[in-house]
């Protein structure tokens, strides 16, 4: 992804730049520091560009079969919320759940379903 707009010196930089960031996992709560086993570390800004960075690598490999095959209708994302409409007379939401969960061991999709046409997505109803 890195080569697309960048020279292989660049890329080595970035991706140099932020191993460092990403192995300084620790933060503090109730006055003791913590260093998690995997993620980003609370607070970290860089917690953010990383979730877009998966989630674009996520979309492009995995999700653009399923918008190919027309088995999902619509997919969006905002950082780490993200909004799936599929076609349930071609595919059952939880096979698509299913699916998901099992590309990455540490990625997991807790799926609200819709309710009487509605569904909550960043705090706003969608009818």
């Amino acid at each position: 992804m890195l080569l697309k707009n960048n020279d292989t010196r660049i890329m080595q930089q970035i991706i140099t730049r932020m191993r460092l960031v990403l192995s300084q996992k620790y933060f503090t709560f109730q006055n003791k520091i913590y260093q998690p086993d995997k993620g980003v570390s609370m607070g970290s800004p860089i917690s953010s560009t990383s979730a877009e960075i998966f989630l674009q690598h996520f979309e492009d490999i995995h999700i653009k079969q399923l918008l190919d095959m027309k088995n999902i209708i619509f997919y969006t994302h905002y950082v780490d919320d993200i909004l799936i409409i599929c076609d349930t007379k071609r595919i059952l939401p939880n096979l698509i759940n299913m699916y998901i969960n099992k590309i990455h061991t540490d990625t997991k999709l807790n799926p609200r379903q819709e309710n009487n046409a509605y569904i909550s997505f960043l705090d706003v109803f969608i009818i």
